[in-house]
């Protein structure tokens, strides 16, 4: 879904940027499936499943998208599960209520380094006075990555900071 070799190498500790992330887990089943197409189909489905989406309608879109990516009835099902208890999610909640709304949001930021900034956040919404982005991930255990995560996070929110000057929150939300 995402190539994180495409942030700059630094340490988001050396950024000139503070940012809060707050990880967020949804109870996963013990022998779910994991890789990149069950990743995939559940970020494809989030993209686009109505934020009320019922079961209904996520079966439908996890069925299409499902037969796309050639995955199978089990990565199919569990999607459906993993995509229903996201959008169940008290910050998927406060993202409905939103005024402003973005998903699947392209940002591109020239940085001081002359180096470019590319990157697609999965959930952005400006809560208040403050933009809220959430990035969703699919591992079946982020700890692994967790660090790699963050400093996604945190360039993603420098970016939304500075393109809209105005505070920013970080989310992962590990579904």
């Amino acid at each position: 879904h995402r190539d994180l070799h495409s942030f700059p190498t630094r340490r988001s500790s050396d950024l000139d940027f503070a940012v809060e992330v707050t990880i967020h887990s949804i109870d996963k089943a013990a022998a779910r499936p994991t890789g990149p197409r069950f990743g995939t189909l559940v970020h494809t489905i989030l993209r686009d499943a109505p934020l009320a989406a019922d079961r209904e309608a996520i079966t439908a879109l996890a069925q299409v998208h499902g037969r796309l990516l050639g995955a199978t009835l089990e990565e199919i099902d569990q999607a459906v599960h993993a995509t229903e208890a996201a959008l169940g999610h008290a910050l998927i909640a406060k993202a409905r209520s939103a005024a402003r709304l973005h998903r699947e949001l392209p940002i591109i930021l020239k940085l001081e380094t002359q180096k470019v900034l590319e990157g697609i956040i999965d959930l952005a919404f400006f809560d208040e006075s403050t933009w809220q982005i959430i990035d969703f991930k699919t591992d079946a255990d982020i700890t692994a990555n967790q660090v790699h995560y963050k400093r996604q996070l945190h360039w993603y929110a420098k970016a939304i900071s500075t393109l809209n000057n105005a505070p920013v929150h970080a989310h992962l939300l590990s579904i």
